[in-house]
């Protein structure tokens, strides 16, 4: 004798089944999210640090690829962005008229400094800005140093989170509305500020609730 499911039982069943997969998700983010944080803020980085590397091995097309990713993400503006491998350094900041003066992206829109991304003699920039770099490398070495230090930080108030934070909006905010031109270290220090008090702010209250949850199973 034969056996079926009428079609309220199996749409149960997938019912069933994705609560499950919805489960066992959400089991595995709560005990290791912040393994994936940093995975995902680690990838992020030394993906923008790749497309310099590559450039300067001779790989301009895979290169391409890693600043065409990240062009929705950060405006790789040139004379806000960190340069790797110049001729003579390193590490290398340029002003947009040390550009000009060099005889680069003279009259150029904003479009098309975007997508100059340097050459052998000036090096080769990060494939997102200087405060996206001070951010998400923030990010990353936060959250290592929180997992090393057992997770046990305080979480940091609101209030003095706000401090931390409002350097890098009136830096930004001024530099946006054409009042003030932000520097290469301003950029630097206040995406540092930002990150790590968004790291202080917010990981121990994460961690507090999946210890809580894990406590009621």
């Amino acid at each position: 004798m034969g056996f079926a499911f009428t079609e309220a039982e199996k749409f149960g069943v997938m019912e069933l089944r994705v609560d499950e997969i919805a489960e066992r998700l959400s089991s595995f983010f709560e005990r290791h999210w912040l393994a994936i944080f940093n995975a995902g803020f680690g990838m992020y980085v030394a993906l923008a640090l790749l497309a310099p590397i590559l450039m300067h091995l001779g790989h301009p097309k895979a290169a391409g690829w890693i600043y065409t990713l990240y062009h929705p993400l950060c405006h790789q503006l040139p004379e806000r962005s960190y340069f790797l491998f110049g001729r003579d350094h390193l590490l290398d900041v340029y002003s947009l008229s040390q550009l000009n003066d060099l005889g680069y992206l003279r009259n150029s829109s904003i479009l098309a400094r975007k997508y100059f991304v340097g050459n052998a003699s000036i090096g080769y920039k990060m494939a997102f800005c200087q405060r996206c770099f001070a951010i998400y490398t923030t990010f990353f070495l936060s959250g290592i140093a929180f997992g090393i230090t057992g997770r046990r930080w305080k979480r940091l108030s609101f209030k003095a989170y706000l401090l931390f934070i409002l350097p890098m909006g009136i830096d930004g905010g001024l530099q946006l509305i054409g009042l003030h031109e932000s520097s290469w270290m301003l950029r630097t220090i206040t995406g540092v500020a930002f990150a790590l008090a968004t790291v202080w702010l917010t990981y121990p209250v994460l961690h507090e609730g999946t210890m809580e949850r894990e406590e009621r199973r």
